[in-house]
């Protein structure tokens, strides 16, 4: 899990997600909008 890398596959937020040591990441979305997280 460490590591792992996750993107917006719709584009609505440009930075990847990269899941920490401890197995957490931050997923962000805009405001009165939607994000897809998928690994990438």
């Amino acid at each position: 899990m460490a590591g792992e890398r996750f993107i917006d596959s719709i584009g609505g937020c440009q930075e990847d997600v990269y899941i920490d040591s401890e197995g957490f990441g931050e997923f962000k979305v805009k405001g009165k909008s939607v994000s897809v997280w998928v690994n990438a």
